[in-house]
């Protein structure tokens, strides 16, 4: 640790802040700080131990009567480092402290920081927490750092003093020796339980895997192999059963493809009527589309005309009112232009007046502006005016009675002074007071920590006892509950693997008994059905002969049907030809040209032809009607003599596959039997059952019985368990307890001896006081508090007086001068009024003759408003005359506008009449070359491409379905083959999947489980071998545990490593005595740790530390000092690298003091800066940098500082 900056402000002398320069300071290695007696040097210590542990040693309880006296809070900014090389950091500890009271002082704000080259990073925040991490950052306590560090005035030889005991304590606590007691001790004994635990959890473990032998695992192997080879077994009859359920399924897709091919042919021959009506509709269609556009050109016509006619009627009506608005719109403007002859011009001539009224509203306006901002003045000036004299009326009051408080004031401060020898007598009384009762309470606080912690101890006596007998106990319990256990392991009621060979046995008999009994059903049923099968054929066959002689008769009808029909349709196609003819001739006339031959001439035009076309239609109709309904009989027995071949095909293939099924079935019940138990084998089918249920019973017998043996056997383990889990947390427990009661012995032997401490300092003070109440007065020290707060609300009532003479001082001055400004400004205010109030009286005849004048000419309006009027009533004028002017010649132009359009729509009328007429005409004539009755029948019998082609599509859809749903159904046939399928059948073959899918399952499951068992095996193998070489680790540092837990019972290491720190401390500090002393004195070591001098100058002789002189106790302590902070330099983890010495050097003699000095001088090689504090004129000129104190002036600054270099 090395200091960088300190700043100090309101501390004892301190007033204002002060900066110390540590860096500069250190350059050299060796400074001073110098001034006189009193002048604040040693306060800077104080403000290094303040900062750092938020404590003055030299302070009565640390912080009373620490801030400066006209101050109310003090401060301090401490600036560290630590660290060597890369690792040395940069930290910043800031205090502000609180006056509590007229001498305490608490902490108002406290912080750590770390002062990195990015930022600061507060590191703590609070006191509690600041004090912590200074200690661990420094190692170091606030007593061990003004011991060891900064040494201040009263304590430079407090280690030389100390009792043996406590050096020990502050050693341990400096070097970290107590990791090396307690805590490693109680590291040792949980290690040791901890290994301990874990050896009988390996054991337990090693137990618990049961029989794991080579000749276990190679027997679980051979049993893994049969286990697999029945599982390839089921495999390969799955196999086969989904072969055979996949060719039924292949038949009964064919089958139900089939039944839905005929249903579907049957939907389409109930379609056919509908389809033969819609041919016809598509065949009239077709004769009235070569007609389609002569009937939509004459629609359109039709159409147009109406839609004219119509338009001539509206423009008839709207000529008729168009001419009476142009009559009445030039009525309108005439009217107009007379009245803007007899209005405009009055009008304009009053407008030209008001023009010129504007300009002296204007002056008006600006006239009544001012009038009204001077009123206003007026009226804020007498209020001002008012406001003033009450204000000034106010403050003379106030005065007076300001001047009554200040007399009042000064008379009481003469009563209330107090010496300030007699404040300091009272302030040391109390100090000692305040010391003597702290003694006192602390020594009834240890007494009472004393009783209770002997209380504690008996306590803790007790539960050893208690516990020691728990911990035996479960120890005995234990041992029984492992020979239970090891008996239930050595004794299961089957051999390992028996009941998982013997359950995968009767599961494989029952799956066997199973099957045998479903193959005898099976061969029964197979029997009925070839029977049944035999006798469908038979029928079959009888009904076929007698189908294929009602097919032959249903051809010979068909022949028949359609000889008819064609002789029918010949005879209406002669009759169509005649009356066409006919229909041509009756449009022939003389001269016109024939259309067929083109001849003018017609000498021979053929006559009617005499027989009606609808018989004979009807004849057609019937003939066809007939034939389609011999073809459907015809058609239909053909499938059934299809079918009816099918069905007899696949019944014979069927009987076929019976018989070989039989035999498959004889087979595989033979092969069944072959693998039931020997015994077995002979037994008739129905006894079978029975047997199985006598071996499920035992099974079951066998494997309660096992069940019943694993839970004792888990019930065992669990009770060992739970034994050792008790066992490892009482162990440590125990050692817990062992180590308390020797911790709580040893606080006790501790709180005795600080006890008598106590009492020794408690005696000291009490004659200590006794002198201070002598010169107070005073009889008892009870009467001191009560003394010293008299004192107190005297000295606060003199400073509250203070300041209140201060205050009212300044009051009056302030007040006085206010009084003054508003005398002044009152005068000044009375003065503006009267002007404002003759500017008024002038103003306002003016005001009076413009306001007559305007009045004559507006009425009594605004200009602004009368002339507004005057223009809307001049421009309504002008508007009314040019929209009356503008109505009139739109008026005429829509009037000539209509009659034209009216003249063409009629021409357009008779153009579209005679165009109409002549498509009539020809309407006709092609209706009656395409054979329809009139154009109407053409237009109806027409229909929208889009129906048309629907029509077409339907047709065409059905026939083109017919076709294909006959060529699907010949497929069918040929792919089944004559082969057919049962539902009984294809049920059996489901059944058959099921029962093979099922002994696969468990043939894998077996299969698993020896898997399982082998994996298991061979892991609980590899894990004992591992545990055993645990097991023997565990072992032997459980041992070495043991060995190091007797070897560290007691603080024998803890003292014998501060005995040898100390050993080391006393040889340096010889060596450093030896150089200040010409080598004339050395240290040694007594028998209890305590320190001796060995004068070499007096042949040798021994003396006790107590028997020195002023001088020789100061050069022995330096001595101390410097080799503690080379021990605390050579440990490294926090090098301390300075330290201070206050006073001192006075007992000194010339050649000592130079010996000294010497010495120091040459310390800073060593990498330590040693600060000095002295009012030694030649100590100062010796040293290379100086801080000079100057002691603070009454009413002044405080104490200030200043650096001064060589």
């Amino acid at each position: 640790m090395r200091p960088v900056e300190l700043r100090l402000a309101g501390l004892h002398s301190y007033r204002q802040e002060e900066v110390v320069d540590f860096k500069t300071l250190c350059e050299r290695g060796i400074f001073g700080i110098f001034g006189p007696t009193g002048s604040g040097k040693s306060t800077i210590l104080d403000a290094i131990t303040l900062a750092l542990f938020g404590e003055v040693k030299r302070a009565s309880r640390g912080r009373e009567g620490i801030i400066n006296q006209h101050s109310e809070q003090a401060r301090v900014a401490f600036t560290f480092e630590v660290g060597r090389g890369e690792g040395r950091c940069r930290y910043r500890v800031e205090r502000l402290l609180r006056k509590s009271g007229d001498f305490g002082a608490h902490t108002r704000e406290c912080r750590l920081v770390r002062l990195d080259p990015d930022g600061e990073r507060v590191l703590a925040d609070g006191a509690d927490q600041v004090k912590m991490e200074v200690q661990k950052l420094l190692g170091l306590t606030a007593d061990d750092f003004t011991r060891a560090v900064v040494l201040p005035q009263g304590r430079f030889a407090e280690f030389l003093a100390l009792r043996p005991a406590d050096r020990n304590q502050m050693l341990e606590r400096i070097f970290e020796l107590d990791r090396f007691g307690e805590q490693l001790k109680k590291r040792v004994s949980d290690a040791g339980a901890g290994v301990r635990a874990a050896l009988d959890r390996v054991e337990a473990e090693q137990r618990g895997l049961g029989d794991c032998s080579p000749r276990a695992v190679e027997a679980a192997r051979r049993d893994l192999e049969e286990k697999r080879a029945a599982r390839r077994e089921a495999e390969r009859k799955l196999q086969a059963a989904r072969g055979r359920l996949e060719e039924a399924r292949e038949i009964r897709q064919a089958q139900e493809r089939r039944l839905h091919l005929q249903r579907r042919l049957e939907e389409l021959r109930a379609a056919e009527d509908k389809v033969r009506r819609e041919e016809e509709l598509l065949e009239r269609a077709a004769r009235a589309e070569t007609m389609r556009g002569l009937l939509e050109e004459y629609g359109r016509l039709e159409e147009d005309l109406e839609e004219r006619r119509g338009r001539l009627r509206a423009l008839g009506e709207k000529l008729s009112r168009l001419q009476e608005a142009a009559r009445a719109a030039e009525e309108e403007a005439a009217r107009q232009r007379q009245r803007w002859e007899a209005e405009g011009s009055a009008l304009m001539k009053r407008q030209a007046l008001l023009e010129q009224a504007r300009e002296k509203e204007q002056e008006l306006d600006g006239w009544l502006s001012r009038q009204e901002k001077d009123r206003e003045e007026l009226e804020e000036k007498q209020r001002k005016i008012r406001l003033l004299e009450k204000q000034a009326a106010e403050l003379s009051s106030r005065q007076q009675e300001g001047e009554r408080r200040l007399a009042g004031l000064c008379r009481r401060q003469e009563e209330l002074q107090v010496a300030p020898e007699e404040v300091e007598q009272a302030r040391c009384a109390l100090e000692l007071y305040g010391r003597l009762s702290q003694l006192e309470r602390e020594a009834k606080e240890l007494e009472g920590e004393a009783g209770a912690a002997a209380r504690q101890l008996d306590a803790l006596q007790q539960q050893e006892a208690e516990l020691a007998r728990e911990v035996a106990g479960l120890e005995g319990e234990l041992a029984q509950d492992r020979q239970e256990l090891e008996r239930l392991q050595g004794s299961p009621p089957v051999p390992e693997g028996y009941l998982e060979e013997r359950a995968a046995g009767i599961q494989d008999c029952r799956f066997r008994i199973r099957a045998l009994l479903d193959l005898a059903g099976r061969y029964a049923e197979l029997q009925g059905e070839c029977r049944q099968v035999r006798e469908q054929v038979e029928e079959l066959e009888r009904r076929r002969e007698a189908r294929q002689r009602e097919v032959a008769a249903l051809q010979e009808a068909l022949v028949e049907a359609s000889g008819a029909l064609e002789r029918a349709r010949r005879e209406l196609e002669e009759a169509r030809r005649r009356h066409m003819a006919a229909a041509l001739a009756r449009t022939l006339a003389a001269g016109q040209p024939c259309p067929v031959c083109g001849s003018p001439h017609h000498p021979a035009p053929a006559r009617p032809a005499g027989v009606a076309l609808a018989p004979l239609e009807e004849a057609v109709r019937a003939a066809e009607e007939e034939q389609a309904r011999r073809r459907e009989k015809w058609q239909e027995g053909e499938k059934r003599l299809v079918q009816l071949d099918a069905e007899i095909a696949a019944l014979k293939r069927r009987e076929e596959q019976l018989a070989g099924e039989k035999e498959r079935v004889k087979e595989e019940g033979g092969r069944l039997r072959e693998g039931l138990p020997a015994p077995w084998r002979q037994v008739p089918l129905q006894d079978l059952p029975a047997l199985l249920q006598d071996a499920e019973r035992e099974y079951r017998e066998q494997q309660q019985g096992w069940r019943r043996w694993q839970q004792r056997l888990q019930e065992a383990r669990d009770r060992v368990e739970e034994v050792r889990r008790r066992l490892d947390e009482r162990r440590p427990a125990l050692a817990r307890l062992q180590s308390a009661r020797e911790g709580l012995a040893r606080q006790i032997r501790d709180l005795h001896r600080r006890r008598e401490e106590k009492e020794a300092g408690r005696r000291e003070l009490v004659a200590q006081l006794r002198l201070h109440l002598q010169e107070l007065g005073l009889q008892e020290p009870g009467q001191v508090p009560a003394h010293w707060e008299a004192l107190k609300q005297r000295q606060q009532e003199l400073r509250r007086g203070q300041l209140q003479i201060a205050g009212l001082e300044a009051e009056l001055k302030d007040l006085s001068g206010r009084l003054q400004q508003l005398k002044d400004g009152l005068r000044d205010l009375v003065v503006e009024k009267g002007a404002l109030e003759a500017a008024l009286s002038g103003r306002a005849e003016q005001i009076g003759q413009l306001r007559a004048e305007l009045h004559q000419l507006t009425g009594g309006l605004r200009v602004e408003e009368a002339l507004g009027q005057v223009r809307e009533q001049l421009s309504s004028l002008q508007d009314a005359v040019a929209r009356a002017e503008e109505d009139n010649r739109r008026a005429a132009g829509d009037f000539q506008q209509c009659r034209l359009e009216l003249e063409g729509e009629e021409r357009a009328c008779a153009a579209l009449q005679e165009r109409l007429a002549g498509l009539r005409r020809h309407l006709e004539h092609s209706a009656r070359e395409n054979h329809f009755a009139s154009p109407a029948g053409a237009k109806d019998a027409l229909l929208d491409p889009q129906e048309r082609e629907e029509l077409a599509a339907r047709v065409n859809k059905h026939r083109r379905e017919e076709q294909l749903l006959l060529q699907e159904l010949r497929e069918v046939e040929a792919r089944l083959g004559g082969r057919y399928l049962e539902e009984d059948d294809w049920l059996r073959l489901q059944e058959e999947l099921k029962a093979a899918e099922e002994a696969l399952g468990l043939a894998q499951q077996q299969e698993g489980a020896a898997g399982q068992h082998l994996q298991r095996l061979e892991e609980n193998r590899q894990r004992w071998a591992a545990l055993e070489e645990e097991r023997q680790q565990l072992a032997g540092r459980a041992e070495l545990l043991r060995e190091l837990e007797g070897l560290l019972r007691g603080r024998a290491l803890v003292e014998f490593l501060a005995r040898r720190r100390l050993e080391n401390l006393a040889e340096l500090a010889t060596e450093r005595l030896g150089r200040l002393t010409g080598y004339r004195y050395a240290l040694e070591l007594d028998g209890q740790g305590g320190f001796i001098l060995r004068d070499e100058g007096n042949g040798g002789l021994k003396r006790p530390v107590s028997t020195l002189s002023g001088g020789e106790t100061f050069l022995v302590s330096l001595a101390l000092a410097l080799a503690l902070s080379d021990q605390i330099q050579r440990r490294g983890r926090v090098p301390l690298e300075f330290f201070f010495l206050d006073e001192g050097f006075g007992s000194l003699d010339e050649r000592y003091l130079e010996a000294v000095m010497d010495t120091l001088e040459r310390l800073p090689l060593e990498r330590v800066a040693i600060g000095l504090i002295s009012h030694l004129p030649q100590l100062k000129s010796r040293l290379p940098r100086r801080l000079l104190v100057e002691p603070a002036r009454p009413g002044g600054p405080g104490s200030r500082v200043r650096l001064e270099m060589a």
